[in-house]
């Protein structure tokens, strides 16, 4: 399921949206890693909450984490 909202997502980024190769190799990138991020938290894209947003964020932050979607998600 997650793999096909994933893939989803990053369709309509290339194909709605016009983004170029390099954005959508980033996000993809990112939302991987949260991905990974949530399974450990046993949570799924479905079902996590603002905590689990929160506390991804701070683990990119003490990863002095550098993808531009990385940064570009942290400033907001």
């Amino acid at each position: 399921m997650e793999t096909a909202l994933l893939e989803g997502f990053l369709t309509y980024l290339s194909v709605e949206r016009g983004r170029a190769a390099n954005t959508v190799i980033s996000y993809e990138r990112d939302l991987r890693k949260f991905s990974a991020f949530l399974q450990n938290e046993t949570k799924g894209f479905i079902s996590f909450e603002k905590g689990e947003i929160i506390n991804f964020i701070g683990l990119l932050r003490n990863e002095n984490y550098t993808s531009s979607a990385g940064i570009l998600s942290l400033k907001n």
